[in-house]
């Protein structure tokens, strides 16, 4: 570059002229290096000699528009999750958040079976449907627990129809094991919608050595006191049926049991199975099961559930063919009766033949009827 114009020359200019010439100098050098990345420099020389650099300056593009940004909006919604895999879950008892129903049930309707059963309870009073207590009876039929006596899903115990026979006296001859046999005689009595049933000893003795009396019922007997003596230098047991409170209570024991409708005694059960069969004979072909509620007079009460074995034929007195029906009561829990019954039906159905046996081991008793 040349020389600048009309600058004088360093020998013509005042000292002090020299000294301000030199400090500018030193000033635009200092601006030109701290500046010098804004564009090219060209080398110059300052006056005494001294070189310098020129800032040459040039003139910047202007800066391409930008669009302005749009108005910040509503966020968008995120996009839904993937189902849950099984094995994405959570492991029991780890934190997360609570989880959510993959399908609501319809308006209406429970999401299952269960929800039908917490949701819908039966209406206070309501009889159930038949079908309903037809299916009940059948489970409770199937198979009952080992001291079970309360009701199957809400349903109670089976309560049948009946024909009851009119007052007899029936004989048996009893006998356990070998032991010597005796005769006692079954009495059933009934006036003005009561009844009276008493077994009685050989020579009356002391009293009837079972009785129970009660009402008259559509489905047979209901007892309301049941009385047992067998027991040799023990004192009488005594159930009582309170059909007020739906309770059965002992004399001799602190514990209740529940009493459902058609719930008999140890003693009543045999006139109320004869009523029960006779009612309907072609009701009870073979494998038809029967149930009745029974309890003793110390605590006990329970369902006893007789199958039907079939119909035989056996010789009866002066040797006549009878024709009889075979239910048989298996026993449920150790210690417990089995109890088998041949009905007749030339009798009412009354029983011509009856045994009992403790389970385990112990000597059955055998009830045969005689003329």
């Amino acid at each position: 570059m040349a020389r600048l114009a009309n600058w004088p020359a360093a020998r013509d200019r005042p000292r002090h002229a020299r000294e301000w010439s030199l400090a500018i100098g030193l000033v635009l050098a200092g601006h030109a290096l701290l500046l010098g990345g804004m564009g090219p420099q060209e080398p110059g020389e300052l006056p005494g000699g001294v070189a310098a650099t020129v800032l040459v300056v040039r003139t910047l593009e202007p800066a391409p528009e930008v669009a302005p940004e749009p108005a910040p909006g509503p966020a968008p919604e995120p996009a839904p999750e993937p189902a849950r895999r099984a094995q994405d879950s959570p492991a029991p008892g780890a934190a997360g958040p609570a989880p959510r129903p993959s399908r609501l049930p319809e308006p209406g309707r429970p999401a299952d079976a269960a929800a039908r059963t917490a949701d819908a309870p039966a209406a206070h009073g309501a009889a159930p449907a038949e079908a309903d207590v037809a299916e009940a009876a059948d489970a409770l039929l199937e198979g009952p627990r080992p001291g079970a006596v309360a009701a199957y899903a809400g349903v109670p115990p089976p309560v049948w129809a009946t024909r009851l026979p009119g007052d007899f006296v029936a004989h048996y001859r009893l006998q356990r094991g070998e032991e010597p046999a005796r005769d006692v005689a079954l009495r059933f009595e009934t006036t003005e919608g009561r009844y009276a049933l008493q077994l009685l000893g050989a020579g009356g003795g002391r009293g009837p050595e079972q009785a129970s009396q009660g009402r008259l019922e559509a489905s047979g007997l209901a007892p309301e006191r049941y009385l047992d003596r067998r027991r040799a230098r023990a004192a009488a047991a005594a159930a009582n049926f309170d059909a007020a409170r739906s309770r059965i209570t002992y004399s001799g024991a602190s514990l209740q049991q529940p009493l459902f409708a058609g719930a008999q005694d140890r003693l009543s059960w045999i006139v109320q199975l004869a009523a029960i069969v006779d009612a309907d004979p072609a009701r009870w072909p073979e494998d038809a099961r029967l149930a009745l509620y029974v309890s003793g007079a110390r605590g006990d009460a329970e369902l006893w559930v007789f199958t039907v074995r079939g119909r035989v034929t056996v010789e009866g007195p002066g040797g006549v063919a009878q024709p009889l029906l075979h239910l048989v009561r298996e026993p449920q829990r150790p210690y417990d009766l089995r109890v088998e019954a041949w009905l007749d039906p030339a009798h009412q159905h009354l029983p011509q033949r009856l045994q009992l046996s403790p389970v385990p081991g112990g000597r059955p008793l055998n009830w045969t009827r005689i003329p």
